[in-house]
Order: structure tokens, then sequence, then C-alpha cells
């Protein structure tokens, strides 16, 4: 634990990798106090579940990885939920099971997650349904069956999903028209935006509701998104947005259909 203290000369350090097994769960306070951040790999160390409160002290911590942690039950699925701006986790190999997930649900930024070798069953299903916000889920090696598999890909149709009974990749709901020319299909909405040329229509297929955060289009000569035939697409504000913001700033025509 002593090799972590020079460090806090560093108070800036952003990215860590820890991966000395040597070390003890007390090395939990030290790491809290590098408050800058975002990037953190703590792979086989013997962190436990009450430790793991020492991250919520860097406010910007948005990587985590407790690859092989086995001292971590279910009761850190709630802290790990807490940090704010978490965006991607892999929690592979610890003891986190159902009831992890269950706290873990209450994640307001998770995108990317992986589960693999943890004791998850499909009593998890309806609990990662609730994240709409992933766009990646790892679930292989766990106790998920096909059918809580597909249940999962019916839930979250954004999300690519790598499980031992195949990968299901995102359904492409957004087709962009640009210029007049097809531009293809897109998984999610900012996907599309990305690829905006001068007059575009996009159309949705799908009822959704589809999780979108903050969007541009600036400067463009028009932008049409339209629900296709037989949908009614439903656009809302990811978990950690308070509302759906679309900048148009400089664009002549807006139409929204549908």
């Amino acid at each position: 634990d002593q090799g972590l203290l020079p460090l806090l000369q560093r108070r800036n350090l952003r990215v860590l990798h820890v991966g000395d097994n040597s070390l003890s769960a007390e090395c939990m306070k030290t790491i809290g106090q590098f408050t800058e951040l975002y990037e953190l790999a703590l792979d086989g160390l013997p962190v436990t579940d009450a430790s793991l409160a020492e991250l919520e002290k860097p406010p910007n911590l948005t990587d985590l990885r407790l690859v092989g942690c086995k001292q971590l039950t279910d009761a850190c699925g709630s802290t790990l939920a807490r940090l704010p701006k978490l965006s991607s986790l892999r929690v592979d190999a610890t003891g986190l099971g159902d009831e992890g997930v269950r706290g873990l649900s209450e994640s307001k930024s998770l995108s990317n997650l992986s589960l693999f070798g943890t004791n998850t069953t499909d009593a998890s299903v309806p609990h990662l349904s609730r994240i709409k916000s992933l766009t990646q889920l790892g679930v292989q090696a766990t106790a998920l069956t096909a059918t809580g598999v597909k249940q999962l890909a019916a839930a979250l149709p954004q999300c690519n999903i790598r499980s031992d009974h195949g990968k299901f990749e995102p359904i492409k709901s957004f087709v962009l028209t640009r210029d007049k020319q097809p531009a293809g299909a897109f998984a999610t909405l900012a996907e599309a935006f990305a690829h905006l040329g001068d007059d575009n229509v996009i159309e949705i297929h799908g009822n959704g509701p589809f999780s979108v955060g903050t969007v541009e289009a600036i400067g463009k000569k028009s932008l049409t998104m339209r629900s296709a035939p037989g949908y009614r697409g439903r656009i809302v504000a990811t978990a950690n947005e308070r509302n759906l913001v679309f900048n148009c700033t400089g664009t002549q025509i807006l139409t929204v259909e549908g």
C-alpha cells in the first residue's frame, strides 16, 4: 500500500491501473484521494464492498475495471450505481449476482457493462432491461439462458449483447436520407446526426422509446425527423439528462412529423 503514497503528489492523476495483488483493501482510501481520476483498473485486488464507497470521491470517474475482485458481493451493486458519471464497468469473475444487478440497475449513466463469469441468471433480465443507456453488454459464462438473452435483446434494442447463446447486434432504427441520397441506417439517433449533410430526412423504424442525449445539427439547410409508416417513434432523454436537447442553431428548416 505504501507504494501508492508517492503518487499522492500527483493530485491531477487521471488514469490509474493497479495490478499488484499484495495491496490490501485499505489502499482504497488512498485511491479515493485522486479526485481527478476518470479511468481506474483494480483487477485482482482484495477490494471489498465497503471499500468501494471511496470511489464516490472522484466525481468524474467514468471507466472502472474490477475484474477478478473475488471479495465483491451483491452488496456492491448499489454503491456502483451511485457513481454519477460511471459509463463503463467490468465486474467479471466477481461475486456479483442477481441482487447486485438489481442495485446496479439504478445507475443513470452506464453504457458499457461486462458481467462475464458472474453469478447472473435470468432473474437479472428485468433489472438489466431497466438500464436503457446500455449500448454494450457482456453476459458470457453466466447462467443466463437463450430465452433470457433474447428477452434482453428485445428490451434493449440499441444494445450490442455478447452471450454464450450468440451475439445480438443493435437494431438500426434510424434511416438517414442525406441530400436526397440514402446515407445508411444507424442504431442511435446520435450516429445518424453525426452523418448529416445539408438537406436531411431521418426516418424512425420502431416505436421506442429511444433514449437520446444531446445532439447537434448546426447550420444545416433542412432537417426532417419522422416515424416510418406503421410506427410512432417515441424519443426520450437519457436517464442522466433532464430534458431532450436538440441544438439546431443556424438550421433553416426543422420539421418533426409523427
